[in-house]
């Protein structure tokens, strides 16, 4: 399903120096949620990281309004100032349920569309609709979602729960980029939600030195579900036996029953058909009637 997206940029443009420029679609009141809860917050001018990074984030606003996108700070001014922060945003104004969900994380893994120029300032930006994130190529790398940070999203969204998620990845370490699977990843999404599990842990910003934790965390999850699978695969196996036995003993009862119930049906009409003698003709083989001989006297 497409989804139509407004653009809020927020930079330094030449001969203008910071600013923020969006689409005419976005409220003046999403755009002030924007600078304070994600420009203000994740970007400190006076306290910047020593090297370059990407970040992406996603916030709900309300349960019909959404911003994702990601932050850069590889960006140069005009007068040779560095790490200078670059923030791509898309405002969503459609409640999200799990296949949009994992749409938009999809969309943060690969990248945004397309920049803005920093040397041209605009008064506003064109609505972009994204139908398919391999439609696309990405103007910037995006930021890798861990499968952990899926899984809240999807709880606290079926939990009523406002979604605040910030992912920093820094620049000069390798990434590793996994596929956007969003049907299969919606699979195991559903699956998860019948679990007992009401606990909720807030959704913080995930450090990149605690990354090979988390990414080693699906392939234990991964062992135990197998030797989980194993064991009730060793469950099933010893079931078909059994009902395969049953099977073949039900099989050569029917087949004695039937070649007795033949036997008896073959014999009785061979009863039937020989034919009756009278008793007086019965006799034994190899003897004579008695005869009388009758005299008559003259």
């Amino acid at each position: 399903m497409d989804l139509p997206l407004n653009q809020l940029v927020y930079t330094s443009f030449t001969d203008v120096g910071f600013g923020l420029v969006t689409s005419e679609q976005v409220p003046l009141r999403i755009q002030q949620t924007f600078l304070k809860q994600v420009v203000y917050r994740h970007w400190n001018t006076y306290e910047q990281t020593s090297g370059s990074y990407r970040a992406a984030y996603l916030l709900q606003v309300t349960p019909e309004h959404w911003l994702f996108g990601w932050l850069y700070n590889d960006e140069w001014d005009e007068i040779d100032r560095s790490h200078i922060p670059y923030f791509i945003c898309y405002h969503l104004t459609e409640p999200l349920y799990a296949f949009r969900i994992e749409k938009v994380c999809a969309c943060l893994q690969k990248g945004p569309v397309e920049l803005v120029n920093r040397q041209s300032f605009s008064n506003s930006l064109e609505p972009l609709i994204l139908k398919d994130v391999n439609s696309y190529q990405e103007a910037r790398p995006g930021v890798l979602i861990p499968w952990e940070a899926r899984q809240q999203i999807h709880m606290n969204l079926k939990q009523g729960i406002l979604i605040d998620l910030f992912i920093p990845v820094e620049e000069d370490e390798r990434v590793i980029e996994e596929p956007s699977l969003p049907v299969q990843l919606q699979e195991l999404v559903v699956k998860d939600e019948r679990a007992d599990n009401h606990s909720l842990l807030p959704l913080i910003p995930v450090p990149e030195h605690e990354r090979v934790i988390e990414l080693s965390l699906p392939v234990q999850l991964q062992e135990l579900a197998v030797k989980d699978k194993r064991a009730n695969n060793h469950f099933w196996v010893i079931d078909r036996n059994s009902i395969l036995l049953m099977g073949i003993g039900f099989g050569i009862l029917t087949s004695l029953g039937l070649t007795v119930l033949i036997y008896l049906f073959i014999h009785m009409t061979s009863v039937r058909k020989q034919p009756t003698q009278s008793p007086s003709l019965n006799v034994l083989p190899g003897t004579t009637l008695p005869t009388a001989k009758i005299s008559t006297k003259s």
